[in-house]
């Protein structure tokens, strides 16, 4: 199903994060797919990561605040 997909898209975004200097995106979509896949603890890591490069992130923030609900 839907979770699967997200997470297979989370791990390759991962693999791709390695090998790009773009952290900040990987960091994003890796974030993104594991909330999507409603593994909130791992997509929360990911959100906090992008923050110890840019800490006024809005997208981090944001995403971090609606997890908090």
């Amino acid at each position: 199903g839907d979770i699967l997909n997200y997470k297979s898209a989370a791990e390759y975004i991962k693999k791709y994060t390695e090998l790009s200097s773009d952290l900040l995106y990987g960091y994003k979509m890796t974030g993104y797919f594991y909330y999507k896949a409603k593994d909130y603890t791992e997509a929360k890591k990911w959100f906090e990561k992008m923050l110890k490069i840019e800490p006024a992130n809005e997208y981090a923030l944001r995403m971090l605040n609606i997890m908090k609900k």
